[in-house]
């Protein structure tokens, strides 16, 4: 066996006995920025740019709901952590008045601020029992007679295909049946990320979401 040989040999003894394999460089700014593209995920489009001064864009598309998000981005332990900026202001739900109604019917209405009427609006209605009856606003709003024994308690406004549900308003049928809402779309359809974790794979960033892992990888351009 020649030298060479032998020392070519050598070296690759040493570098596994040793674990010396070759350093992999850390991610960083200017390797990671870029624009990722979604790939693979049943009925959603999604895109991510993340820009070198920091800044991030993110674009979803899921059905007929259309959601972004913008604002800082960093990385930190081997991820992306994205986080929006400015602060998103969500969508609120102000109950504007309640008075009696004797026909004893739970009647709600929801109108934007210049009182034009909003439909499609989620009402969830809350009984004395615990049980939930799940509803939606129409041109006219929402109406419910409470079936016989059971008491309406509360009832939450929101919308599911925005995962969006208001906190609770006490309904006394007693005193005030009939609802009116005011409905403020503040940032309605962006999405509020608070270091939302993606992990840097080759060309690629990835999240386990609802059990499913969703996979970015970057686009030629």
């Amino acid at each position: 066996m020649s030298p060479l040989f032998r020392h070519a040999i050598e070296s690759v003894i040493v570098i596994a006995s040793t674990g010396a394999l070759p350093a992999v460089a850390a991610p960083t700014t200017e390797t990671v920025a870029g624009r990722y593209v979604l790939e693979d995920v049943m009925e959603m489009a999604s895109e991510i740019r993340l820009d070198r001064n920091g800044r991030f864009g993110l674009q979803r598309s899921y059905g007929a709901l259309d959601e972004t998000a913008e604002g800082k981005w960093r990385i930190e332990g081997g991820r992306v952590l994205l986080t929006s900026e400015p602060a998103v202001v969500p969508p609120r739900f102000e109950r504007i008045s309640a008075t009696h109604d004797p026909a004893g019917t739970l009647i709600v209405t929801v109108a934007d601020g210049t009182g034009k009427p909003v439909p499609d609006v989620d009402v969830l209605v809350e009984f004395d029992d615990g049980e939930v009856e799940i509803g939606a606003t129409g041109a006219e709003g929402f109406a419910l007679t409470p079936p016989a024994g059971r008491r309406i308690t509360a009832l939450r406004l929101g919308f599911a295909v925005m995962d969006f549900a208001s906190d609770p308003f006490p309904v006394d049928m007693a005193v005030g049946n009939r609802m009116a809402f005011r409905f403020d779309a503040n940032d309605v359809g962006k999405l509020d990320l608070r270091d939302m974790p993606f992990a840097i794979g080759d060309d690629t960033l990835a999240i386990e979401r609802d059990g499913t892992r969703m996979t970015y990888r970057r686009a030629a351009d």
